[in-house]
């Protein structure tokens, strides 16, 4: 796990023993294709997920204004390396996007609230692992200002 974990962007400059703390709550989940991992508007779990295989998909539910039926629409598509479910375990809130495989996929689903708990324990560990969250948050914001200057100017 240790190994798996220091290839992710937000562990990778972790020291043994944070990576070592890090993986007594973590684990590996697999799921098939068009699997529901998270549902939109869920708030049972603020778990964060890394992608080892497969492909996964962002989606969020848009009303028609016409029809007044929700549909779903993609917002990105994460691919192996990435993590997502990252904002719920900051924020300790309702997800914001549902997400669901596209092919078989493996994971590594870290324990939301133990992780917020190491973080708030080990302060320049958690500090390390949080600007690389602000820089994923971030590339993703600027991701959904074009898809919106795009779809919407």
């Amino acid at each position: 796990m240790i190994e798996i974990l220091k290839k992710s962007y937000i562990f990778e400059d972790l020291n043994e023993k944070a990576l070592l703390d890090i993986s007594s709550f973590s684990q590996e989940v697999k799921f098939a294709p068009a699997e529901i991992i998270i549902n939109e508007d869920q708030t049972a779990s603020y778990d964060l997920y890394i992608l080892l295989e497969g492909r996964v998909d962002v989606l969020i539910s848009v009303m028609d204004h016409v029809s007044r039926d929700k549909e779903q629409k993609l917002i990105e598509t994460i691919y192996p390396g990435d993590v997502f479910g990252e904002m719920s375990c900051i924020l300790k809130k309702r997800r914001s996007a549902s997400v669901k495989s596209i092919d078989q996929s493996e994971l590594i689903k870290i324990d939301g609230l133990k992780l917020l708990n190491y973080m708030e324990a080990h302060k320049d560990t958690g500090y390390e692992i949080l600007k690389k969250i602000v820089n994923v948050l971030s590339g993703r914001l600027l991701n959904t200002n074009y898809l919106l200057r795009n779809n919407f100017l």
